[in-house]
């Protein structure tokens, strides 16, 4: 760079390639050095070539790249004839970066003539006599005046902004995946909701064995009736799996001798019994299995319409009521709703998308660009409000981004533009918060991918760590809400 301008990029090779003025040679003169001898030594390979510098006990001559090919003959001659040519050592170097730089750049030539005006005459015409050459200058100059003021802060400004510009042009896969990363939480979130819905009243449920995989039913009866042929009726129309048992001994006894030679098939398959006599009819039902108590009733239900006709039946259904107001804010409460599950995993995708943000920094301050740009003139507020207002203007297109994406799922809660317009004033105030804590931490980390991850981590425990904390502490169960009061406002700071 020379006078604000980037007069040449490229790698150390293309620049010495491109701009250089070729190899040089450097030869350390002994105390009888022939200055004339070596020169016409060195001209027997490379015609019209002069002394470059003669300072102090080296001698260097430029070597012209066009005559790399006699380079070879070149050197084994110097080295047959140092001793004549009165030198003690000799070695060929390519150009230097900082002949490149003096050469590309325009600010340090005329500052060369400025220093060399007291030793140089210039006559009226503008020729400025040096030695034995005459280097012509215009005495007017096209240079455009300095910027001062705000014209100076201005032409910053579009500078720190054509900046940020390209090198978010550049950075497109990052801007890609802090657009996805909105889309896929959200997406995740309302098939997990959906999936398993937490505050949807209960389905009705027919009673009946196929609630079972396998059962066995007992009957107690000592004589034939037609009860009896009621309850066979009844299993008839049962897959095998479904049993049923008569027997003619005492039902109690029955079920604990099953039960002292094996429990657990008791509880898994004896669900319900019935015992029939001639003056009463008793239902008994197994409490460890479900909806025990309605399956033994309906049988025996099903056995008396069935022993007065065999074509009808009951069919019982239980349909649970709708939760009450008290229950669904208990629900709430704990968490198992739309609303606790987007917030949740809000703060993840948000925790990636601000980490996102300081790897930019790192790079420019560990790569001294950053430097350089400051070096240049420009000043530190600008820079950072340059810096705050891009950032912050990309945030607001990944702000947008997941407003889309909840307005497009139209969930309760989440759907008007009054309920996603103050989602979005949320993320806003977010975006003001974060950013700044994250210029501060990108001073802490050399390595960009290093400081994206460290980040990360401090974004998911200052976010979601910490939030849920707070969460579980609240409950009525733990007696801690002082507690958790207290850690949510010492929480406040922390932009999550």
């Amino acid at each position: 760079m020379a006078e604000g301008e980037l007069k040449a990029c490229g790698s150390s090779f293309f620049l010495k390639k491109r701009f250089g003025v070729g190899y040089r040679l450097i030869c350390v003169k002994g105390a009888n050095c022939d200055r004339g001898r070596l020169t016409g030594l060195l001209r027997k390979h490379i015609p019209n070539i002069n002394i470059d510098t003669d300072i102090g006990s080296e001698l260097s001559y430029v070597l012209n790249e066009n005559y790399t090919a006699v380079f070879q003959d070149l050197l084994r001659d110097l080295e047959e004839n140092v001793e004549q040519c009165g030198i003690t050592s000799y070695g060929i170097s390519l150009t230097t970066l900082e002949e490149v730089f003096l050469r590309v750049g325009s600010d340090s030539y005329a500052l060369d003539q400025k220093s060399g005006s007291n030793d140089s005459e210039q006559d009226n015409n503008g020729a400025t006599n040096m030695g034995d050459s005459t280097v012509t200058m215009n005495q007017t100059s096209d240079t455009q005046p300095l910027l001062g003021g705000s014209g100076l802060v201005w032409n910053q400004l579009f500078a720190m902004l054509l900046k940020k510009f390209i090198s978010t042009k550049r950075s497109w896969v990052q801007m890609l995946v802090q657009a996805l990363i909105p889309i896929y939480f959200v997406i995740v979130t309302v098939i997990i909701v959906r999936t398993f819905p937490g505050q949807t009243d209960l389905p009705p449920i027919p009673i009946n064995v196929y609630n079972y995989s396998e059962t066995n039913t007992i009957l107690q009866a000592s004589t034939p009736s037609p009860f009896v042929d009621g309850f066979r009726s009844v299993f008839g129309a049962y897959p095998n799996t479904h049993r049923l048992r008569i027997i003619d001994t005492d039902i109690v006894d029955y079920i604990l001798d099953l039960s002292v030679e094996n429990i657990g098939l008791v509880n898994r398959e004896f669900m319900a019994a019935a015992s029939i006599t001639s003056t009463n009819h008793t239902v008994w039902w197994n409490p460890t299995g479900f909806h025990t108590a309605p399956l033994a009733l309906n049988f025996m239900y099903n056995a008396i319409v069935k022993s007065i006709n065999t074509n009808f039946e009951i069919t019982i259904i239980n349909k649970p009521l709708p939760f009450k107001a008290e229950t669904r804010f208990t629900q709430l409460q704990a968490g198992n709703n739309l609303g606790f599950q987007i917030s949740f995993n809000t703060g993840f995708a948000m925790s990636f998308i601000a980490a996102l943000y300081i790897m930019f920094y790192i790079k420019e301050r560990t790569s001294r660009a950053k430097l350089l740009q400051f070096v240049s003139g420009i000043n530190v507020f600008t820079f950072w409000i340059v810096s705050f207002l891009w950032d912050f203007f990309t945030y607001i297109i990944t702000a947008l981004i997941y407003i889309a994406t909840l307005a497009a799922f139209q969930e309760d809660g989440w759907s008007t533009f009054e309920e996603l317009g103050r989602v979005f004033l949320v993320l806003l105030v977010f975006g003001i918060a974060f950013l700044p804590v994250t210029y501060l931490f990108s001073f802490w980390f050399e390595v960009p991918a290093t400081g994206f991850v460290k980040m990360m981590i401090v974004n998911i425990f200052s976010g979601t760590i910490f939030f849920t904390a707070v969460f579980l502490l609240g409950f009525d169960g733990f007696d801690l809400k002082d507690v958790a009061n207290g850690l949510e406002w010492a929480f406040m700071i922390f932009p999550l």
